[in-house]
């Protein structure tokens, strides 16, 4: 599987751990929203596989390009943050500044079920029959 990083998202993280293949992040508490055709939201936790934007990370890492992975959250009574809204701005610094290309990320369902890029779900068109 290769090296892993592991860092909780909310500052800055260290440049070894940006060096593995993999970066798992956790401070979003990821989710996609379903919004039914009454207006009813229901957010699911989701787990994000995406990379960086090199352009931006290089100022502050140098030459690093891990697979950025965003952990849902394990706990039940945590409904999560949903990325797929267009006001959705990130949480922690590799996020907020832009460093982390969210519009192409993978995205999956804690039961495994893959929703595609998130760039193409809307809370309108992740809802199931539509």
């Amino acid at each position: 599987m290769g090296e892993m990083g592991l860092a909780h998202g909310h500052t800055w993280p260290e440049a070894r751990v940006m060096e593995a293949e993999h970066l798992v992040l956790a401070h979003n508490h990821p989710s996609v929203e379903f919004v039914d055709n009454l207006g009813h939201r229901l957010r699911e936790p989701a787990w994000f596989r995406t990379r960086l934007v090199r352009e931006k990370v290089e100022v502050r890492y140098g030459d690093v390009d891990p697979e950025v992975i965003l952990m849902p959250p394990f706990n039940e009574l945590l409904s999560g943050t949903p990325l797929n809204r267009p006001d959705y701005e990130g949480l922690g610094p590799l996020l907020t500044r832009g460093m982390v290309d969210l519009r192409n990320a993978e995205v999956y369902l804690v039961d495994g079920i893959h929703l595609g890029r998130l760039g193409t779900i809307t809370p309108d068109e992740a809802s199931p029959g539509q």
